[in-house]
């Protein structure tokens, strides 16, 4: 590893935890930049305390469009791979390395694949994606996981336009679209009864995934009955957010 990469930890209200997640990736001979989501309880000032680098953004924008401000600098200073991880210490920093060595030549993105959840929310949408990201590419085991390490060819376009905890399974989805080399790297995971997922962010990450399937599903390399199926898919899946929308 080298000083060529970025670890970037987007953080809401972490101020318990953030601390230990820029100390243990500081263990690594990397780069840290903390973006700061518009934290009311200290977190950029545990941060900088550990010695990173803050980026704070007011008010609070969303997870991501909190990630695609750290792929903007990250461009901008020219580094050459991005680690992400979340700033709860749900992820272990220690598993750094192993990112980083995943990223071989040839492969762009590099996405955790969790085996336990840190909420049954967490699990069910995790579970509801992924059978449908599947249909795309069989080979898709975690859409939303927020530990992951790109390419250059993976953060030079980061410009996905969704702004909240859907970014990551749309940032997956257009990683297939482009033809990016994606690969999944089992973690483990610290659990929690802390959860920020409820059943609007199910519902939006639903309806983000149809719009991109009606938008997209005539670019991705699929059997026609396939695209007819995804399409008349998600034509019901925003049917049904707006009733879920509509009921809560």
């Amino acid at each position: 590893m080298s000083r060529t990469v970025l670890v970037l930890v987007p953080a809401h209200d972490e101020a318990a935890t953030i601390a230990r997640v820029v100390e243990g990736v500081m263990r690594h001979p990397v780069d840290v930049l903390v973006v700061d989501d518009g934290s009311t309880d200290g977190t950029a000032d545990r941060a900088r305390e550990a010695s990173a680098e803050v980026l704070s953004l007011a008010p609070n924008r969303g997870k991501g469009l909190a990630l695609q401000e750290g792929f903007r600098i990250a461009r901008d200073r020219g580094y050459r791979a991005v680690v992400t991880i979340d700033g709860d210490m749900e992820h272990d920093p220690a598993d750094i390395p192993r990112f980083l060595d995943a990223l071989e030549p040839g492969v762009d993105l590099v996405v955790g694949q969790r085996n336990v959840y840190r909420s049954w929310r967490r699990r069910l949408l995790n579970g509801f994606a992924n059978f449908w990201c599947r249909r795309i590419d069989a080979r898709i085991t975690d859409t939303h996981c927020g530990f992951r390490a790109l390419g250059p060819r993976a953060f030079a376009e980061a410009t996905v336009p969704f702004g909240g905890f859907e970014f990551e399974q749309m940032q997956l989805l257009e990683a297939y679209r482009r033809a990016l080399r994606v690969t999944f790297l089992p973690v483990a995971v610290r659990t929690s009864a802390r959860t920020g997922v409820g059943l609007r962010d199910i519902v939006r990450a639903n309806d983000a995934f149809d719009h991109w399937v009606l938008a997209h599903v005539d670019e991705l390399r699929l059997p026609a009955w396939k695209r007819r199926f995804l399409r008349a898919a998600a034509r019901v899946g925003l049917v049904l957010g707006r009733v879920l929308k509509w009921a809560t």
